[in-house]
């Protein structure tokens, strides 16, 4: 570089080399950047058969998984005669109508266990082929199935014996079990071979199969070695499907108890204790159960528990503490997750319920199915039955028509020993059904149309460990102007239900229509820390606070009450009083104009027409 600076020339050699240098370096250069480019393009490629192989290792894996969960029923392809063959009746044809039959004998099946699936094993005639080894995607995943997963595989044969056609069927190299029919009657046949299976795979669903075709005998008998010989969880469900079925109350109470020790973790069994007590009148009990079952839910999760029983649970609870709204939103979902049982009507009765508890009781007739007979039970299962009469007693009841009232308890009991007539089994366990649920409300009812006597007498038939009987009982006392011993009643009541309400709610309005106010809202307070989401103790404060000259507390409660129960037309009655009491006139005309559009008891009706309007 010095010696080119030097010479002026314009080819001197110093500058030569220097150009010689410079296309060296160029070449050099390029070079370089196809070795980087090169190593780019390695490093692309290694990285994309990593992939592939990642890829490749999780299709195995899921492919290894999903045959790890393969469950149920794979029906091989009968071996059938050459002529039944040769008419149409092949081996594929006849698993498929034993599969027919299954599927109709697991439609008629009211349980909360899931079925099992069943799935025929011959698959598609169309296939894919793995290049090279001419083994089909779908052989694959059978073996796969057969070496890691737990289906109960099923295969059997029709063949003639003499005159007669037999059908054996056979699980998992088992003993066959042979059913014998005729060319005559070949569905006939099937559906012996069905009930083979199903008795076989699926005991429990079986025995409730025979209880949905009254076939009563054989029901029990098999629930009964299932609870004797089954393993644990098997053991489990048999003893609490007997309970809900069993007529012996004291059998009822000993196969609960063994079925929660054996099985503490299935929430079914702490359902159906709860749907035990609370059909006994013991509601302590009961949403203690449904909240266990609630917990153990989230133990057990989904396994072998239909949706709809996975969140029963959840709706009665709400209900027992008075929060109706919530309630009434969980039972109009209820229809739609419900999915082994039509649960429509049932629902929307439920739904009606809520409502006149909800004070709408105009409403709630409104929903109603318009022209729906009285004597018919809306859906059979005992967990999820609704007779009509029953939110119709609930209308009445809201409305103070005590005459409705009686009436449809009466109804109660015709369907009772409809039901009793249908299945004498259950003669013990529904006449405890009627003490609670038809005996105490018409004992209230006729004692409200003042037949003390009489309404003395009937509620004296209901056991002393049913809450709504004790309520019951302190309300006829009421009546009977026997104070000290409705007390005694009530007391007992709340003794009884810790966690429940209604005790300190009905106690309270003793104590008011007495003039105790001070007394009224002392167990109205207790009612409303018991059950913050229950319009009706937050009511009652503000009446007592009313009765007590506190207008402007009393305002506040009404305005929380109705945030709870917003078309109350008594609650906008004692509101316009309070009002009234302020003297705010036009506020209180308004709201007395709108109680006039709520529904009202003819008491509510007469005061508000004093005021005016």
């Amino acid at each position: 570089m010095e010696a080119e600076a030097g010479d002026t020339a314009p080819d001197s050699p110093a500058r030569r080399v220097l150009l010689g240098q410079e296309r060296l370096i160029g070449a050099d250069l390029t070079l370089r950047g196809w070795e980087i480019a090169d190593r780019r393009a390695a490093l692309v490629l290694k990285m994309l058969v990593g992939l592939a192989s990642l890829a490749a290792a999780a299709v195995v894996a899921f492919a290894l998984w999903d045959a790890s969960q393969a469950r149920g029923l794979v029906i091989d392809a009968f071996s059938t005669p050459p002529d039944l063959a040769a008419r149409g009746l092949t081996g594929e044809v006849a698993a498929a109508q034993v599969i027919d039959h299954l599927a109709r004998m697991e439609a008629g099946v009211n349980s909360a266990r899931q079925a099992e699936t069943y799935r025929t094993s011959w698959g598609s005639d169309l296939k894919v082929e793995i290049p090279q080894t001419g083994v089909s995607i779908e052989a694959l995943q059978r073996l796969l199935r057969r070496w890691l997963g737990h289906q109960t595989r099923v295969s059997g044969e029709i063949y003639r014996d003499g005159p007669a056609l037999k059908l054996t069927i056979r699980t998992d190299g088992s003993p066959g079990q042979t059913v014998t029919g005729s060319d005559v009657n070949l569905d006939a046949l099937f559906a012996g071979g069905a009930e083979a299976l199903m008795a076989r795979t699926s005991p429990y669903r079986y025995a409730q199969h025979l209880f949905a075709i009254g076939r009563y005998d054989e029901a029990f008998a098999r629930l009964g070695r299932l609870a004797e010989t089954g393993p644990p969880v098997e053991r489990a469900w048999a003893l609490t499907s007997s309970s809900l079925i069993a007529d012996d109350l004291g059998q009822r109470e000993r196969n609960l108890a063994e079925a929660r020790r054996i099985a503490p973790d299935l929430p079914h069994v702490w359902l159906v204790t709860a749907l035990t007590a609370q059909r006994a009148g013991q509601f302590e009990a009961a949403l203690s159960a449904y909240r266990e079952a609630v917990r153990r839910t989230a133990r057990w999760g989904s396994r072998g528990d239909s949706a709809w029983w996975i969140r029963l649970p959840r709706l009665h609870p709400f209900e027992m503490s008075g929060d109706y709204a919530q309630a009434l939103i969980n039972w109009t979902e209820a229809a739609a997750f419900a999915d082994d049982f039509d649960l429509s009507q049932s629902s929307l009765l439920r739904r009606a319920r809520l409502l006149a508890l909800l004070h709408r009781p105009g409403a709630a007739e409104a929903l109603l199915p318009p022209g729906a007979g009285d004597a018919a039970l809306i859906v059979q299962h005992p967990a999820t039955s609704v007779p009509l009469a029953l939110p119709r007693l609930t209308i009445a009841r809201m409305r103070g028509n005590w005459a409705g009232v009686e009436a449809e308890s009466l109804k109660l009991d015709a369907l009772a020993a409809q039901f009793v007539a249908r299945d004498p089994r259950r003669a013990t366990q529904m006449a405890q059904s009627v003490l609670v649920e038809t005996a105490t409300p018409r004992a209230e009812a006729v004692a409200h149309l003042g037949r003390i006597a009489e309404a003395e007498a009937l509620i004296a038939t209901t056991p002393q460990d049913c809450y709504p009987c004790l309520l019951v009982r302190g309300v006829v006392a009421e009546l009977a102007g026997d104070s000290p011993r409705a007390d005694r009643w009530f007391a007992e009541a709340a003794r009884q239900g810790p966690s429940l309400a209604f005790a300190e709610l009905q106690w309270g309005q003793a104590k008011l229509a007495r003039r105790d106010a001070a007394g009224a809202l002392a167990l109205a307070n207790a009612a409303a820390r018991k059950a913050p989401r229950f319009a009706d103790p937050v009511e009652l404060q503000g009446e007592a606070l009313l009765a007590q000259g506190d207008a402007r507390a009393a305002i506040q409660r009404f305005e929380a009450a109705a945030k709870l129960a917003p078309r109350w037309g008594r609650l906008h009655l004692k509101w316009g009083e309070a009002l009234a009491k302020l003297g705010k006139a036009d506020e209180a005309r308004a709201k007395w104009r709108g109680a006039a559009t709520m529904d009202l008891s003819p008491t509510d009706r007469a005061a508000l027409k004093a005021y005016g309007v």
